[in-house]
């Protein structure tokens, strides 16, 4: 599935009607890359993410993750966090 622009497309179909915000992604597995506008969590490892104005959480934060606007949570961190105008925090 990828949205892109707010069209939807769903194994290589694209859908019909519009997307209508907010957006939040839920991922229960790792995630490789992922940008998107709002708020994203991700139960597993992340590599590369980025938000917005959104909020972002991972379990496992290996490589580079990015919000302008919103906090970052993360279970562990090992990479790079980055926020703008928002808080990091990690438990270990």
């Amino acid at each position: 599935m990828s949205i892109v622009g707010g069209v939807v497309t769903i194994d290589g179909v694209r859908q019909d009607g519009s997307l209508q915000g907010p957006v939040n992604v839920v991922v229960n597995g790792n995630v490789e890359s992922l940008s998107a506008i709002d708020n994203v969590t991700v139960y597993g490892d992340c590599d590369d993410v980025e938000t917005v104005s959104g909020d972002v959480y991972c379990d496992n934060v290996n490589g580079d993750v990015e919000s302008v606007s919103g906090n970052v949570n993360a279970e562990t961190i090992h990479g790079k966090v980055k926020t703008i105008s928002g808080n990091i925090r990690g438990a270990k």
